[in-house]
């Protein structure tokens, strides 16, 4: 999100700095190095040109220290009403969303056991410089969200099982390994206010088991959204950060020396990813400030990751939703874009290349 706010700015300031007979539309690319990215906000008012109407975004601020440190009441911002509107943002106006009221009768502690599972995870052959595959798909925002109205759930839940979907027909045959798992990023800033532009937001694992009940779609769609739902109410999201403040301001570890601390984090990674099969970052609806909005066609946002991420962002009408990876296969890639196009949706293309043969044919 902090990201995306300097973004915002360098544009504006770029296009009323740029000569008027050069002010074509144009692409603008966000690259988040941090693969769990959260949601950008909307509407930022009259923009950089009205220095009354752009909030301060300080950097120091540590809003996790700020809301979690200590047991508080929710504010009003944090409320039911604030779930409904924005947790998984549809890319339209809140008139648009299909969501029903959130349950709010699980919790969430820190110390979760994993799914005992076996995870399917998404492997090939590593690109040879070490440098992300990025393959764009753009299409039509309109025509993926009525998809997603169709199966009763947010554009976000709707992705992630289309991309279970592109796996699992990608794999061939999951095999053992018939559970896949996503790591969904949730922004907090929608239930705890925050114009910092560091840092805030957890993630909420999903996963579903092929060969357990109804395979299809829909099917899919309906059981991630019953699990994501419950772990996004403010309540469970504060209760569960409650306790990682607690846990990293124990006085135990304040004084573990910090290379060992590291080893530590890694070991911690390490094993969190295995029970990853994928990321899905959705940034949202984005409005650009007036003096910008009509010179940017089209938004895209991705970020490099130590296993496939897919990232969406939606501007004027057209969702980019974006596939990285470490890998240089694109079967699953090809899989997701044939589920979109099977179903009414036109879908464009680009790829980065990665390979020598890639390169030397762009060279030719």
């Amino acid at each position: 999100t902090g990201a995306l706010w300097f973004l915002s700015d360098l544009v504006t300031a770029y296009i009323r700095l740029r000569p008027a007979g050069l002010n074509r539309p144009f692409d603008v690319s966000c690259e988040a190095v941090d693969p769990g990215a959260d949601r950008g906000r909307a509407d930022r008012g009259k923009g950089p040109d009205d220095d009354a109407a752009v909030p301060a975004h300080g950097l120091i601020i540590d809003s996790f220290a700020h809301y979690f440190r200590r047991r508080r009441h929710l504010e009003p911002a944090a409320s039911e009403s604030a779930f409904s509107r924005a947790t998984a943002p549809p890319l339209a106006g809140d008139d648009d969303d299909v969501r029903s009221p959130p349950s709010r009768t699980r919790e969430i502690g820190w110390v979760r056991r994993q799914s005992s599972k076996r995870v399917y995870r998404v492997g090939g052959t590593r690109t040879p410089d070490n440098r992300t595959r990025a393959v764009e798909l753009t299409m039509q925002a309109k025509g993926v969200l009525a998809l997603a109205r169709a199966e009763g759930v947010a554009l976000t839940m709707y992705l992630t099982a289309l991309s279970f979907e592109s796996i699992r027909k990608s794999s061939g045959n999951l095999g053992k390994n018939a559970t896949l798992a996503a790591s969904v990023p949730v922004n907090l800033r929608q239930f705890f206010p925050s114009t910092s532009p560091r840092n805030f937001f957890a993630t909420i694992r999903v996963e579903h088991t092929y060969g357990e009940g109804a395979d299809d779609l829909g099917a899919i769609c309906r059981r991630l959204d019953s699990q994501f739902r419950p772990k996004a109410t403010p309540e469970a999201l504060e209760k569960k950060l409650q306790k990682l403040v607690r846990f990293e301001r124990m006085p135990l570890l304040r004084i573990v020396p910090r290379p060992l601390k590291d080893v530590i984090l890694r070991l911690v990674n390490w094993g969190s990813n295995r029970g990853l099969s994928i990321a899905v970052s959705n940034l949202g609806p984005v409005t650009l400030p007036e003096s910008a909005e009509a010179h940017v066609r089209r938004l895209l946002f991705h970020v490099s990751a130590v296993r496939p991420q897919l990232c969406a962002i939606s501007h004027a009408g057209l969702l980019t939703v974006t596939f990285t990876s470490p890998f240089t296969e694109t079967d699953h890639i090809k899989e997701f874009a044939r589920l979109l196009t099977a179903n009414g949706v036109d879908v464009t293309v680009a790829a980065a290349r990665v390979t020598e043969a890639e390169l030397a044919t762009r060279e030719s």
